[in-house]
């Protein structure tokens, strides 16, 4: 766990809305996560689902529509933030596309949040969803969310924008990389004159960016996003905790979502439930 979420969770001790599948054993590892939670103080959990069997500890909520339930108890502000727990993909994002549309003009971005098992470092990964980081302006709002986002846990931003190539010597030698490498180059120099924080661009050499230390890097899309965070999480035990959904026209403390894997482990889902709480905390 990370030590500034922890002590951001403790102080918020949210009400945290998370999702509990059917399937005995996930529904299992998402009870055993939120009662971790609640045991340790860093968030009070609620159990959103249809078939959920008995928890003497924490609130229940079984309803024949669990995924919308979720979601509507986070927009009525009913609760602090939500978490998806196990509950399948495809159930939960047609859910938020109907109740979104109502809440928000903008689209939304995921963002996860890993820890290196060996070293304890933290980094953001985004685009991790194989629709997103199709253009240059989704990447850069991932720059712009994911430098609040370090700044809300107290973290100095240092980015790193990849891409499916190295400048110059990879230019010319397939278009799709070339597209990458000169998204990368330009969001670089764009957000460089700011001068606000450390960016740069390791193009395709994603080991370059762990070994400098960079604590947002930026996938060159979706779908590479998506391969490095199976490989990282589920080949080489980094800790997830989940993706934060960010919206161009909102603060994250206005709408604290968690994406996380509908066959995650039990602490997948207490670190998740952790960091929504710590999201949710007056700074």
């Amino acid at each position: 766990m990370i030590p500034t979420i922890e002590k951001l969770a403790q102080k918020a001790n949210a009400k945290i809305a998370i999702g509990v599948s059917n399937e005995d054993r996930m529904q299992e590892r998402t009870i055993s996560g939120a009662l971790h939670v609640f045991k340790r103080g860093f968030a009070q959990p609620i159990l959103v689902g249809s078939n959920i069997h008995e928890v003497p500890e924490l609130q229940i909520i079984n309803t024949s529509s669990p995924e919308e339930t979720l979601l509507d108890l986070l927009i009525s502000k009913k609760v602090q933030g939500a978490v998806r727990g196990s509950f399948k993909a495809h159930a939960i994002m047609k859910a938020l596309k109907n109740k979104l549309k109502d809440f928000t003009e903008s689209n939304y971005i995921r963002i996860a949040l890993i820890q290196n098992s060996l070293t304890d470092n933290m980094i953001y990964l985004s685009p991790v969803g194989i629709e997103e980081g199709r253009d240059i302006n989704s990447k850069k709002l991932i720059v712009s969310k994911g430098v609040e986002l370090l700044k809300l846990i107290g973290s100095t931003p240092k980015i790193d924008v990849l891409a499916a190539g190295l400048f110059p010597d990879d230019l010319g030698r397939d278009s799709l990389a070339d597209g990458t490498i000169n998204d990368a180059i330009e969001i670089v120099r764009q957000f460089k004159e700011t001068k606000e924080f450390d960016i740069t661009t390791s193009g395709i050499t994603f080991e370059k960016a762990i070994e400098e230390g960079a604590n947002l890097i930026v996938s060159p899309n979706g779908i590479a996003g998506n391969l490095l965070y199976r490989t990282l999480v589920h080949v080489a035990d980094w800790k997830s905790f989940g993706s934060v959904l960010a919206f161009q026209d909102l603060n994250f403390t206005d709408f604290v979502y968690i994406d996380t894997s509908s066959i995650g482990t039990v602490h997948e889902y207490r670190r998740a439930l952790t960091f929504a709480s710590a999201l949710s905390s007056p700074k």
